[in-house]
C-alpha cells in the first residue's frame, strides 16, 4: 500500500495528514507552529527543514513506512535567495515582512505599470516590492530566486527549478496568470539571479526531500489559498470570504475586467478574482494581546475570545462604534494605522467594544463584496477558523449582504481538502 502525505504550510499552523492510494486519511490531522508564529517576519531557513521532517516522522510513527510522495502546499508571497551553488543565503521574506525602502521600490513598480502587468495590487510585504527595495543591500551576484515549496526542497533535498504558477503569480514578478516572467518589464537588472519557470502542471515533481536515504518526491507545491478554494468546493454561483490569520474573498471568473480585483490563476484557464490581505484574525489577536495583558492575571480564563464567542446579532446592531483594523502595513485598505471612532459615553463597556469589533469585521465583507459580479451569485461560503470559533459572523454577514451564507466546516482543514482532491484530478487515488 502506498501513502501519500500532504502538507500545508500555513503562516500560523503548519498541518499534515497522510491518505492511502484510495484517497483515504489515515489518522487525524498533525499540527505543529508556523513560521509566523515561532519567528514572525524573517524565518530562518533551517525552520522548514525541521518542520518537514517534524511531519513525516509523525506519519512513519503512524503508519511505520515512509510516504510514497508528498503533495504541498503553502503561504504565499515570500521568498527566499540562494547562491549559485544552491546554499540558502537570506531568511525567508514572508509577507510580514516591509523592507526598508518598500516606498521607493512600490513608486517604481507603480510607474511601471506593475498592476496591470501582473494582476497583483502593488503593497508592504509583496515579494517584488522587498526584493527591489533591498537590491542595493543583497550582495548576491548569482544565484536563485525561490518560492517557498522550492526553499522547503532545498533545505530538505533538492529542488528542481520550478514552481506552481499559483506561487509564481503571487511574486509580483510574473503575469496575469502566474505564467510569464516580467523580470525584464519590472527590474534594471536581474544580477543573474534566476527565477523558477512557471508550470500548471500538479504531475511535474518540484524537488526531493532527502529521507532516510532515499529521495521522497514533491509534488504540487501549490498556494494555500487556491488548495483552500478548490476544497471548500466553491462553484461560479457562489462567493468564498476566508477568514483566518489573514483573510481574502475569491470568486470563480473567466475574464479579468473587475480593475478593484486581483487575478490569480485557478483551474482550466479560469482565474479567482480575489482580495487579499484583509484584516482578520491578525488584527483580532492585536487586540487580544492588549486586553489580555491589561486583564486580571489572577483569571485562567480568557475574556476577550469568551466574550467574543458569546455574541449575538442583536449585540453587534446595538452600537455604532467603528474599528479601523487594518493596523499592519501590508493589510488591504492600511491608512498609517488602525483606528476607533464614534465612541460614545454610554457604549464604554467591554462587551460592546468586542461587539464593535466583530461587526466592523464583518461589515468590511459587505463593502468589499460589492466590487464582485454578483448578478449570478446564490450563496455565501465562509471558510477558515474564525467563522467557526465565533458564530455570530455568519448570521451578521447573512443579515447585512441578505444572501444565504454556509459554513463549510469538516474536520480536515479545507487546505487539505484541497490537495486531496487535486490528487484525484492526478488519477492517483
Amino acid at each position: 500500500m502506498k501513502y501519500y502525505l500532504l502538507i500545508d504550510f500555513g503562516a500560523s499552523r503548519i498541518k499534515s495528514i497522510s491518505i492511502n492510494e484510495k484517497g483515504i486519511c489515515q489518522y487525524e490531522v498533525f499540527y505543529s507552529d508556523g513560521g509566523m508564529r515561532k519567528h514572525g517576519a524573517l524565518v530562518p531557513p533551517e525552520f522548514f527543514k525541521i518542520s518537514i521532517f517534524q511531519h513525516i516522522n509523525y506519519a512513519y510513527k503512524m503508519l511505520k513506512v515512509d510516504p510514497h510522495e508528498i503533495l504541498l502546499c503553502t503561504e504565499m508571497h515570500g521568498y527566499s535567495l540562494a547562491d549559485k551553488n544552491g546554499v540558502i543565503v537570506t531568511p525567508y521574506y514572508s509577507w510580514r515582512y516591509t523592507a526598508p525602502n518598500s516606498k521607493s521600490a512600490i513608486d517604481i513598480l507603480n510607474r511601471k505599470s506593475a498592476y496591470k502587468l501582473t494582476g497583483m495590487f502593488v503593497r508592504n510585504g509583496l515579494p517584488s516590492v522587498n526584493y527591489i527595495a533591498q537590491e542595493k543591500t543583497e550582495s548576491l551576484k548569482q544565484g536563485f530566486f525561490l518560492t517557498l515549496p522550492q526553499l522547503i526542497c532545498q533545505v530538505s533535498g533538492e529542488e528542481f527549478g520550478v514552481s506552481h504558477v499559483s506561487m509564481t503569480s503571487g511574486t509580483g514578478f510574473y503575469g496575469t496568470g502566474g505564467r510569464v516572467l516580467l523580470v525584464d518589464n519590472l527590474l534594471k537588472s536581474k544580477n543573474g539571479i534566476n527565477f523558477p519557470k512557471a508550470i500548471e502542471s500538479i504531475n511535474e515533481p518540484i524537488g526531493v526531500i532527502q529521507n532516510r536515504s532515499k529521495d521522497i518526491p514533491v509534488f504540487m507545491g501549490i498556494g494555500d489559498f487556491q488548495a483552500s478554494v478548490f476544497g471548500a468546493n466553491l462553484d461560479h454561483q457562489s462567493i468564498l470570504i476566508n477568514i483566518g490569520t489573514g483573510s481574502q474573498i475569491a470568486q470563480i471568473s473567466v475574464t479579468k475586467k473587475r480593475k478593484k480585483l486581483e487575478y490569480r490563476p485557478y483551474l482550466n484557464g479560469e482565474y479567482l478574482a480575489c482580495l487579499t490581505h484583509l484584516p482578520a484574525g491578525r488584527a483580532l489577536k492585536a487586540w487580544h494581546n492588549i486586553f489580555n495583558e491589561y486583564s486580571s492575571r489572577s483569571s485562567r480564563k480568557d475574556r476577550f475570545w469568551l466574550t467574543i464567542n458569546s455574541l449575538a446579532v442583536e449585540d453587534l446592531d446595538s452600537t455604532g462604534m467603528v474599528f479601523d483594523l487594518a493596523i499592519f502595513d501590508s493589510a488591504y485598505g492600511y491608512k498609517k494605522g488602525g483606528s476607533v471612532k464614534f465612541i460614545n459615553e454610554s457604549e464604554l463597556s467591554f462587551r460592546i467594544f468586542c461587539a464593535a469589533m466583530i461587526k466592523s469585521l464583518c461589515l468590511q465583507y459587505v463593502e468589499l463584496i460589492k466590487y464582485f459580479n454578483l448578478d449570478h451569485v446564490k450563496s455565501i461560503i465562509l471558510t477558515g477558523g474564525i467563522p467557526s470559533r465565533i458564530p455570530v459572523i455568519r448570521e451578521a454577514i447573512a443579515n447585512y449582504i441578505n444572501l444565504p451564507v454556509e459554513i463549510e466546516d469538516y474536520n480536515i482543514d479545507h487546505s487539505l481538502l484541497g490537495l486531496i482532491k487535486f490528487n484525484r484530478l492526478r488519477g492517483l487515488t
